[in-house]
């Protein structure tokens, strides 16, 4: 199971009633699988709640394979021997062998760009909207 950022499609989503709404709906591109969330106040958390709600949604064997505990966008610190660089988190696998989530991390110094495990990773604060 994968899912990369460039294959996901993020909307706000608009009520019936065209009331003001922190609702959003993301949609895989390729399966057409898509997820509303609307539970929070805060867009921000409801878009990683969407993300979380399609990767359940598209998961083959949820008795096997958990929730990731990092998701697509997010900024993270990578944690390595020698130095700690930022990134962004742009695709996500799960790996059978290990039987763990991998998380592809994009970072402004490209040698740096490569698949990490979540021991590796640390989530940077994110801003509330």
């Amino acid at each position: 199971m994968q899912l990369l950022d460039s294959e996901v499609v993020t909307y706000s989503y608009v009520p019936d009633d065209e009331s003001e709404s922190a609702a959003v709906r993301v949609m895989h591109r390729t399966s057409r699988q898509e997820v509303v969330c609307c539970q929070t106040p805060s867009q921000c958390h409801n878009f990683r709640l969407a993300l979380f709600g399609l990767i359940a949604k598209m998961n083959p064997h949820p008795d096997h394979i958990p929730r990731p505990k990092l998701m697509l966008f997010d900024e993270v610190r990578v944690n390595l021997p020698q130095s700690i660089h930022e990134g962004r988190i742009t695709r996500l696998s799960w790996d059978f062998t290990r039987g763990e989530w991998q998380y592809y991390v994009q970072c402004p110094k490209e040698v740096v760009s490569t698949w990490y495990i979540s021991a590796d990773l640390q989530l940077l604060e994110q801003d509330d909207d």
